[in-house]
């Protein structure tokens, strides 16, 4: 299944540099930690991506002093893991992302990941949404 969604997003991703304002994003696919996949709809306003692993603690201590941000933004959370080996993916760091209260969409894929805009790997990239589609691109050193 994960290969499947790997591929799924390879394919659909792959064939734009970077994602930009006015993509639809309503096939987009990526898979939690719990191996549930996080699905674009209309509901979804924001998504918050991290390519680092200090970037991922800061958006963990922060969702943990505002466990409702992300319900209340209608916002998805995604982290850039693939530079990780596999190995180190599911034996550590998906471990540890279980316990967690809240979803991580897990970018596995390199070129998966080059496919969403990033500033540096200092900055969160916060794409914003309407009706599916890219509505605002954004570089962040941390969520308000």
């Amino acid at each position: 299944m994960k290969i499947l969604i790997t591929l799924f997003l390879f394919i659909n991703l792959s064939f734009a540099s970077s994602l930009k304002i006015g993509d639809d994003l309503s096939s987009l696919k990526v898979e939690d930690q719990f191996d549930k996949i996080l699905e674009i709809n209309k509901n979804i306003k924001k998504i918050i991506i991290v390519f680092s692993k200090d970037k991922g603690d800061e958006i963990k201590s922060f969702l943990e002093t505002n466990p409702n941000y992300l319900k209340t933004n209608n916002a998805l959370y995604f982290a850039d893991v693939s530079a990780a080996p596999k190995f180190v993916t599911n034996l550590f760091m998906v471990p540890k992302f279980k316990k967690y209260n809240y979803s991580i969409g897990l970018i596995r894929d390199e070129k998966v990941a080059e496919s969403f805009p990033k500033k540096d790997e200092n900055n969160l990239t916060i794409i914003e949404l309407e009706e599916n589609k890219i509505s605002s691109i954004k570089y962040e050193k941390s969520l308000k």
